[in-house]
């Protein structure tokens, strides 16, 4: 049994001080449906549900977080994108706004203001119902598409890699306006004084865009983020999630200044222990597919053993976490064998770091 809260685990870490053992999650935004006996268009539909199925993984499975969602998507629809929107499946662009960079001013800033967004005000309140209850227990976490990411919802994501080498000075102008809209969606929750935020940056990886790319077009507008929630007046805790092999970008991403990098499966736990590790918790990164998915329990407490093994002992802290969404198909036994093997190597890891275990 857990001797301390996800919320004071987090807050001990913070400040250096010992835990019963280390943080553990899983990426679980749509497989909360599943837990929660939705569909997965339900869940997000209105902030009741939207908090109910992150409130039935937590008593579920005891994560150490919680979260609510802006995704591109939910910025497609309204800059009137097209999208697809299946009952059972995460919604998915058909047709961007914009075709080409140079109509970024038909963007208007005011179609993503509280008063119109229904995703914002979903999430406000899933937020409020969350830190009703369980704000006792864990901190609440919300997750936006970071700006490179969120412009795709409005130029499709080939165009923005088009744009990069034919049109730079017009996507540096989506990627503001993209900026200004995720400082706007911030603002309506500024007032919550604790609370996580994550950005997830899916269009940024390193196996679609190049080192040079992120550099020029990712790093200054995601810092322009990290920097202006690290100024609200709160201390939060900031962490990204990039997909693909980012192995070539760590040190570039670790310059955003966030205080945690969740890694897709194909990167190294320990490469990326080696390059950024003193700078960033390192998050990650059992395979969604192979593993959970896919994999039966012997493969599972061995990808788990794998995983501290490789990441305990990283100088700015690590968490145990999912490569990436765990599917919605996913066995709820196998999740359970992730918790009971996390729950026993995250242990013995704060053991040896904390209590001279060995």
């Amino acid at each position: 049994m857990d001797k301390m809260t996800p919320k004071e685990r987090q807050m001990a870490l913070k400040s250096g001080l010992e835990v019963d053992r280390l943080p553990i999650t899983f990426s679980h935004e749509g497989y909360a449906t599943k837990i929660a006996g939705m569909s997965y268009r339900e869940g997000f539909n209105s902030p009741e549900k939207a908090a109910a199925k992150e409130i039935a993984v937590y008593n579920r499975f005891g994560v150490d977080g919680v979260s609510v969602s802006y995704t591109s998507i939910n910025f497609a629809i309204r800059h009137r994108s097209k999208i697809q929107s299946p009952h059972d499946a995460p919604a998915a662009l058909e047709e961007a706004a914009l075709k080409k960079a140079d109509q970024v001013d038909q963007l208007d800033l005011e179609r993503t203001s509280f008063r119109r967004d229904v995703a914002q005000r979903t999430n406000r309140g899933a937020l409020e119902i969350l830190l009703d209850q369980l704000g006792d227990q864990v901190i609440p976490t919300y997750s936006i598409s970071a700006p490179f990411t969120l412009a795709s919802g409005v130029l499709a994501a080939d165009q923005m890699l088009r744009a990069t080498r034919k049109d730079p000075e017009n996507l540096h102008k989506l990627l503001q306006f993209t900026v200004d809209s995720i400082k706007q969606i911030i603002d309506q929750v500024a007032d919550l004084k604790e609370l996580n935020y994550f950005l997830y940056d899916p269009v940024a990886s390193g196996s679609l865009i190049s080192p040079k790319i992120y550099r020029d077009f990712v790093v200054p507008y995601s810092k322009q983020v990290v920097d202006y929630i690290k100024a609200l007046p709160h201390d939060h805790w900031v962490g990204m999630h990039i997909c693909g092999n980012t192995s070539h970008s760590l040190e570039l991403i670790a310059e955003s200044g966030i205080d945690g990098f969740s890694l897709d499966q194909e990167v190294d736990l320990a490469l990326a222990k080696e390059k950024i590790g003193d700078r960033v918790t390192i998050i990650g990164n059992v395979d969604p597919v192979k593993v959970f998915l896919q994999g039966d329990e012997q493969a599972m407490r061995q990808a788990v053993r794998d995983n501290f093994l490789a990441a305990y002992d990283s100088p700015a802290g690590y968490m145990i976490r999912s490569g990436c969404q765990v599917p919605y198909a996913t066995p709820i036994e196998q999740v359970d064998v992730f918790m009971d093997e996390s729950i026993k190597q995250a242990t013995l890891a704060a053991d040896k770091l904390f209590r001279g275990g060995h």
